[in-house]
């Protein structure tokens, strides 16, 4: 009876143990500006964070435990690349574009039961990167591009210079001794 009650309170106490790493762990999860989410190695989601249920449009994460992937993910190219990273096992980051205009930075971890994914919304970088100049910034880009073929020109001038020095050009008339001239004549 004793063994019966020491065993008991052992597993109590590794019970609670285990609920308050899962408080800690769900906590930081939720802290994290990404969507998270775990999926077992047939693609059922078995962790996700607020951002993740969030980004699929439901209350809780709670809601998310149990589905596939497939489910909840609309997007054919996020399911290919998820696919494919479950299959490989191996480490990847990669970039979807989905149907609503958003993109979607991945990031996925294998896992000894399947794997982690972060998942971060990066529209408004893609966008920052593709938008078109101002004119303050094509003005910017005129001065440096003005500047660059100033560069080259000045060097053309020096090189035709050296290259008349070399062959004997005479700049007046445009014409000299060229090199088969010159190798003929000495």
């Amino acid at each position: 009876l004793a063994i019966l009650a020491i065993s008991t309170i052992l597993l109590a106490a590794l019970v609670e143990e285990l609920r308050r790493t899962n408080e800690r762990l769900g906590g930081v999860l939720n802290g994290i500006s990404d969507s998270y989410y775990t999926l077992d190695r047939s693609g059922q989601i078995t962790a996700a964070n607020g951002n993740a249920a969030a980004w699929w449009g439901v209350p809780t994460p709670a809601e998310l435990i149990g589905k596939k992937f497939w489910q909840v993910s609309s997007n054919q190219q996020q399911q290919d690349w998820i696919s494919r990273t479950l299959k490989e096992g191996i480490a990847s980051r990669g970039e979807v574009h989905t149907a609503d205009g958003r993109w979607v930075e991945l990031h996925a971890c294998p896992t000894p039961g399947g794997l982690s994914v972060f998942q971060q919304e990066i529209t408004e970088k893609r966008t920052a990167e593709v938008a078109p100049l101002t004119p303050d910034d094509a003005l910017v880009e005129s001065d440096s591009l003005k500047h660059v073929l100033e560069m080259l020109q000045t060097m053309n001038q020096r090189e035709a210079t050296l290259l008349r020095m070399r062959f004997g050009l005479d700049r007046r008339e445009g014409r000299g001794r060229g090199l088969v001239e010159r190798e003929i004549a000495d």
